[in-house]
């Protein structure tokens, strides 16, 4: 799987936020900034990141995903 193919997935679904991938063709990190993510845990906000790309990930297109899913405001309080 490319860098793109997950780029148009995630930009596709969180359209409202900032999207970033990088990575081997197998694993990947993705960063997702979007109010999406607004009052949802961690684990909800994963769950919603795996879910548009579970099937990829069941038929071995996709390795592993280090998802980072933050709001604006947690983006901005992590980096000043």
């Amino acid at each position: 799987m490319s860098e793109q193919e997950l780029q148009q997935i995630f930009t596709g679904h969180f359209h409202d936020g900032d999207v970033e991938i990088t990575g081997d063709g197998k694993h990947f990190d993705v960063r997702i900034i979007s109010e999406q993510f607004a009052d949802l845990s961690m684990l909800k906000r994963q769950q919603m990141v795996y879910s548009l790309v579970s099937e990829h990930i069941k038929n071995g297109y996709l390795h592993a995903l280090n998802i980072h899913a933050l709001t604006t405001s947690e983006w901005d309080e992590r980096n000043g």
